[in-house]
């Protein structure tokens, strides 16, 4: 019997940083630990297939990357960038509350608080994101009674 060897290469789509596995590595750990490193992978599929990764990004990279998203004004672009964690943090949950009752459309609404209660209700223990989803739901109906 044959024992084939086999490793991985995988480098940054935006600078020359690569790194390698050892020997005999099975490539869903070590994507995993690269992950864990805190390399970011962009593909279509769970778990990670190797010809199925479209765009690699190396710590640094992805540090200027989310540190550029953080600086958007969008909330979506905050989300992605992390701007919003950690989540224990009182002064930037009140800023997301503030964001995303803005970016829904109810800065002004009476019931725009209520509003964010329900959806926090819904969705905090899932993050800030589907807490978004969730405002933007009841927004619709919160909007129609308003006649907003």
């Amino acid at each position: 019997m044959v024992k084939v060897h086999s490793t991985f290469t995988i480098q940054c789509s935006s600078c020359p940083n690569s790194v390698t596995s050892g020997q005999d590595a099975k490539f869903v750990d070590f994507i995993k630990s690269l992950e864990l490193q805190g390399w970011a992978f962009k593909t279509n599929s769970y778990p990670i297939k190797f010809d199925e990764i479209k765009n690699v990004a190396c710590p640094a990279c992805e540090k200027v990357r989310k540190d550029a998203l953080c600086k958007s004004g969008s909330i979506y672009d905050k989300l992605e960038g992390g701007y919003y964690e950690p989540s224990g943090d009182k002064a930037k949950h009140e800023e997301f509350k503030k964001d995303a009752i803005e970016a829904i459309g109810l800065k002004g609404n009476k019931r725009a608080e209520r509003a964010y209660q329900f959806a926090w209700e819904h969705g905090h223990a899932e993050g800030y994101a589907n807490v978004l989803y969730w405002l933007r739901e009841v927004a619709e109906i919160v909007k129609y009674k308003e006649g907003v």
